[in-house]
């Protein structure tokens, strides 16, 4: 067993050695950098730690939905999409693996973070086929302090919407002859001109006239979440994901004190602590 390791280990290190060894100066393309956006990966990461006391609950940390850079390079076909590899796998982490309070790797600064819109970008791609099928790409830009370095992300392409093409070529040879002038001046009179359509005067149609409808005048009142509002959302059987998407995308007014979570926690008995913590952060923040 342990030789098996060995010799799987001495082949990785080969094919790594010689992948890195392999001369990619003429895989590079110019692309012009266009922006960088912050995007979100669908997970949330908690870290509030509430302790209760005598008079009040203490809690510290923070808590917020995670994001990634999406960085847009632009070449003649369409946009480059790219992230950084670094970001890719905590982010994988979070959303496969469940780790969702995981940040394993730091990220650094990479080649496109000193760049400005508009400034050129050289960059190469490599195309890998996935066991599940698929394709990933991997895009390598050189750092401009450090050209023999390169920082890898993973990347998508979107190309531009295809341009239109040449028109049809004609169906029959009467249209044919017509296009390339081939045809007496006489013929071309009477095969080529098209015919222009007789108009005639039709009286105008009055439609009978409709009463006005009424206008309905909808409101929409924008509710504000109360302690008494999550003890509902739980007695109605909502999820912790469905009330804590509440919790984020709605005006808040709770009462976080000891006695006030202490009545929420009767009123709902199954109220979870990470909807207890998803109400203290948003207290947190007003």
């Amino acid at each position: 067993m342990r030789k098996a390791i060995v010799i799987i280990a001495v082949i990785a290190l080969s094919l790594f050695g010689s992948a890195f060894a392999k001369d990619h100066s003429n895989d590079y393309q110019v692309g012009t950098f266009i922006s960088a956006t912050a995007v979100a990966d669908g997970t949330f990461t908690d870290a509030i730690h509430c302790v209760p006391g005598a008079t009040s609950t203490v809690c510290s940390g923070n808590a917020g939905f995670n994001s990634l850079s999406v960085y847009r390079v632009r070449v003649e076909e369409g946009t480059w999409m790219l992230e950084t590899s670094r970001q890719v796998g905590d982010s994988m982490s979070r959303r496969v693996l469940g780790f969702e309070n995981t940040h394993f790797r730091k990220e650094k600064a990479n080649p496109l973070d000193s760049l400005k819109d508009g400034d050129r970008v050289l960059f190469r791609v490599e195309a890998h086929k996935k066991l599940i099928g698929g394709t990933d790409h991997e895009i390598y830009i050189p750092y401009a302090d450090k050209p023999g370095k390169e920082a890898k992300f993973y990347g998508w392409f979107m190309p531009f919407s295809p341009a239109p093409g040449p028109p049809p070529k004609p169906t029959d040879n009467v249209r044919a002859m017509c296009d390339a002038h081939k045809l007496s001046p006489e013929l071309e009179k009477q095969l080529c001109v098209a015919s222009t359509p007789s108009t005639s005067t039709v009286a105008p149609t009055i439609a009978p006239a409709t009463p006005p409808v009424a206008k309905t005048e909808v409101v929409v009142q924008t509710s504000v979440l109360t302690n008494q509002s999550i003890a509902d959302m739980v007695k109605a059987g909502l999820s912790d994901d469905a009330i804590m998407a509440r919790i984020q995308t709605s005006k808040t007014h709770f009462d976080v004190s000891t006695a006030a979570t202490a009545k929420l926690m009767q009123d709902a008995p199954g109220i979870s602590m990470d909807v207890i913590k998803g109400m203290v952060l948003s207290w947190m923040k007003r």
